[in-house]
């Protein structure tokens, strides 16, 4: 249910293209990538430097180391 007076047109940009690891070209931003992120499994953390900034990509290795520690402290593993 939209509010009064606008309806799903107000709220879609059909100019939005969205972005895609894979289509990603510039070999060196990408190695770069793996680089800070630690290896090429961390797909998250690389696409983050990529497409938003390093900033955005260290607080989701963060994340990420924080959720594979906890997962080791409750003896499961990361398929």
């Amino acid at each position: 249910m939209y509010r009064n007076g606008t309806t799903h047109a107000h709220y879609q940009n059909s100019s939005y293209v969205p972005y895609f690891l894979d289509e990603m070209e510039n070999q060196t931003l990408r190695d770069l990538a793996v680089l800070k992120c630690g290896d090429a499994s961390r797909i998250q953390c690389i696409f983050d430097f990529i497409f938003t900034d390093e900033r955005i990509a260290e607080q989701t290795l963060n994340k990420d180391k924080e959720q594979q520690t906890a997962l080791q402290e409750i003896g499961l593993q990361r398929s």
